[in-house]
């Protein structure tokens, strides 16, 4: 940066001085132009009067008077052109100025100018003529250096002038550069309003500061999180050892007793069936833990497609139609056949988890209604019941993995505690929104609002 602002400076400030050094050149050229010109005027005026009073003999044979002659040169012509008087040149070897500006513009309007240069353009010469009374034309000439040749001629001292500016183009471009980019060096980016700055850096140090307060809010959040997470992991971890420790437990127990001969004849059977269903149960639970981490890690691959959700809850209730029987529980459908586009054994194990909660935590003959309807915002499945309701300090952990609300009939209820788990973690892999509401022993709804297809 700093560099970057000694470049910057360093070469304004030759270039400020060779406009500056050109311009004054130029005007000071145009101001001698200038002066010349007056200069002319008044001698014209002079030598005019004197001429109309007594003729061309007033004039000297030799030229007008040295210090005269150094400046300009005096030209008298008749009214056709033709020299009568010229303070440098005979007359008679003089041309005919007929057809000279400066003469044609004074025999038209009184008075005329012109410049002309030389051949070789490192000469100008100013002509101002002036119409006498007596109808002769009096000119006055002078030759002075072009501004071409004033530019070159003044190139010697101008390259000492540059050498000068150039070494005080680096120095003060040095030292501006140094002082600009010092407060920026020294600015604590940790604490910036610790040290004083020039104003210009305000908006800096303010943008500074705050990005310092997002980043720290933003780190204690993440903290937080981190913290909340591996609470949840060692939770996770201790529910299903315990959750995979109880169904082993029986089923070594009951084998043991299998194994020893202990059992009775008549309950070998029975105690291979509860082995079958704690095995089972087993099976259900590792399926599900699986089912979950795929939907953590997004292993699970995005096959979707239109899938007609109103299907999918027809045949879960008529698969879940048995255990609704046993605990006399009546289940109904309604709305309409609406399409989502999505993985369809996650929608299946979503719907399926919502129904089986439904059933598992009503009461004998309570009921479960699902519905499925187009809403502004999308596509509603609303699964709701008038079983034993969820308490209002429970509603924000029920997604929890393991997180039973009823906790002392969780063994007779059944399941693996997962299946609110994997339907939060279904909706929010579809883009859908999740809402619970419920009261103890009034019942629950769960409305799960997927986002309306583009």
């Amino acid at each position: 940066m700093k560099r970057r602002l000694f470049m910057t400076i360093f070469f304004m400030t030759i270039a400020v001085f060779l406009v500056g050094m050109m311009l004054t050149i130029y005007v000071a050229y145009r101001a001698s132009f200038s002066a010349k010109r007056d200069e002319f005027r008044i001698e014209a005026g002079f030598l005019g009067a004197l001429i109309e009073e007594q003729g061309a003999e007033a004039l000297p044979a030799q030229g007008i008077a040295k210090d005269k002659a150094e400046h300009f040169r005096v030209t008298l012509l008749t009214e056709d052109g033709g020299v009568i008087y010229d303070s440098l040149t005979d007359r008679d070897s003089a041309a005919n100025h007929a057809d000279r500006k400066e003469f044609i513009l004074a025999l038209q309007s009184g008075e005329g100018e012109a410049t002309r240069y030389s051949d070789d353009q490192r000469e100008q010469t100013y002509y101002y003529a002036k119409k006498l009374a007596n109808g002769m034309v009096l000119r006055l000439s002078s030759a002075n250096a072009s501004l071409p040749r004033l530019v070159i001629s003044m190139m010697f001292p101008a390259v000492g002038l540059v050498a000068f500016a150039l070494i005080l183009s680096f120095l003060i471009a040095n030292r501006l550069s140094e002082n600009i980019v010092r407060p920026i060096n020294e600015l604590d980016v940790s604490c910036p309003f610790e040290r004083d700055t020039y104003p210009e850096l305000g908006p800096l140090v303010q943008k500074i500061n705050r990005q310092n307060r997002e980043l720290t809010k933003k780190m204690d959040e993440f903290r937080e999180e981190h913290e909340k997470q591996d609470r949840m992991r060692r939770e996770f971890t201790a529910n299903v050892s315990h959750e995979l420790k109880t169904p082993l437990t029986s089923i070594s127990g009951y084998a043991e007793i299998i194994r020893d001969g202990i059992a009775q004849e008549e309950d070998i059977g029975r105690f291979a069936g509860k082995i079958y269903d704690e095995a089972n149960r087993l099976v259900v639970l590792v399926g599900d833990i699986i089912r979950l981490s795929q939907l953590d890690d997004n292993e699970i691959e995005p096959r979707k497609e239109d899938v007609n959700l109103y299907e999918i809850c027809k045949e879960t209730i008529e698969h879940l139609g048995r255990p609704a029987e046993q605990k006399h529980i009546s289940i109904s459908l309604e709305g309409t056949e609406e399409k989502i586009f999505g993985v369809e054994p996650i929608l299946v194990e979503m719907v399926y988890n919502l129904i089986d909660n439904s059933i598992k935590y009503n009461r004998d003959g309570g009921y479960v209604k699902v519905k499925v309807a187009a809403v502004p915002e999308g596509t509603l499945l609303q699964v709701s019941d008038n079983g034993i309701g969820i308490p209002k300090e429970d509603l924000p952990r029920i997604f929890e993995r393991f997180y039973r609300v009823d906790k002392s009939h969780s063994k007779e209820v059944g399941g693996t505690g997962l299946g609110l788990s994997i339907v939060k973690h279904g909706a929010s892999y579809h883009g859908a929104t999740v809402e619970v509401s419920s009261e103890v022993d009034k019942g629950t709804t769960i409305d799960v609002i997927f986002a309306r297809m583009l």
